[in-house]
């Protein structure tokens, strides 16, 4: 009726690489509601976000998120910053230490030493070596060697040294 109409039908298409959805013309290469084609719908999930590209939709998750077990239906279910199983990326997981407890901070996996043990040699692979309760060159902290003196016997007891007079001989003048 030499009238113009919004939008378009199925027999009166829309312009070059668009195409008629819901009576809108659409990208189907770049529209998250119709995402390759007409009602195809891309959803985001929890901590992150969907998106077209390229005729397909893309989950991107939010800094610091992951989508670990690729399920849409939970999202993007953990925090890279803070996972023990997934510290840092998907499947890096914090190996226990003897003597410590592991943990994830900040994307990073670290240990702290169980009450009476440290981590004398800083290697994280052997965890925390020292039992600094009686170890006579680590006695109650790294470094802390016992010594006995003159006719006298060192002793590291629950982190602190202690020295013992040999037979017939006494600390007089403590």
């Amino acid at each position: 009726n030499n009238t113009c109409v919004q939008g378009c039908e199925p027999d009166r298409g829309c312009g070059a690489n668009q195409t008629c959805c819901d009576r809108v013309c659409v990208d189907p290469m770049n529209n998250p509601m119709h995402c390759g084609g007409c009602g195809m719908t891309c959803v985001s999930g929890p901590g992150g976000a969907a998106t077209c590209a390229s005729g397909r939709c893309v989950f991107r998750c939010d800094d610091g998120l992951a989508d670990c077990n690729a399920s849409r239906d939970d999202g993007c279910e953990v925090n890279l910053g803070t996972s023990a199983a997934n510290c840092g990326a998907c499947g890096n997981a914090c190996t226990p230490r003897p003597s410590a407890s592991s943990a994830c901070v900040t994307g990073a996996c670290t240990m702290t030493c169980n009450d009476g043990f440290a981590d004398c040699n800083t290697r994280m692979d052997d965890g925390c070596e020292v039992d600094v309760r009686v170890a006579m060159n680590h006695c109650g902290r790294c470094g802390a060697s016992c010594s006995a003196g003159a006719n006298a016997t060192a002793t590291c007891a629950m982190g602190a040294c202690r020295t013992t007079c040999n037979d017939g001989f006494a600390d007089c003048n403590m």
